[in-house]
């Protein structure tokens, strides 16, 4: 296969629409393309995968909420409108 085939076939299967001219700029550059891609892979394959052990939750404990509705008179003073219940008033969007 040609460079011209390989440009044309990787195109197709990105779904990337490449006209004559792109295809003929990227035939020369293919070979430090490719080059580049393998350094890329070198270094992420030195990482390597996360172990199982080294997983842990970052969810931290509720340990200390705060007391039921303690910033609700605060918050409903900010609010634009509040109804006769306590609730929020906003714009219709539908």
């Amino acid at each position: 296969m040609t460079a011209d085939i390989d440009i044309k076939k990787l195109s197709q299967l990105a779904r990337i629409d490449l006209d004559e001219t792109t295809a003929a700029e990227l035939k020369g550059s293919i070979a430090e393309i490719l080059s580049y891609v393998a350094s890329v892979q070198e270094v992420a394959g030195e990482a390597g995968a996360p172990q199982a052990g080294r997983l842990r939750n970052v969810m931290r404990e509720d340990t200390d909420p705060h007391a039921p509705e303690a910033y609700r008179e605060a918050l409903l003073r900010e609010a634009p409108a509040v109804d006769e219940d306590g609730f929020i008033v906003v714009p219709p969007i539908l």
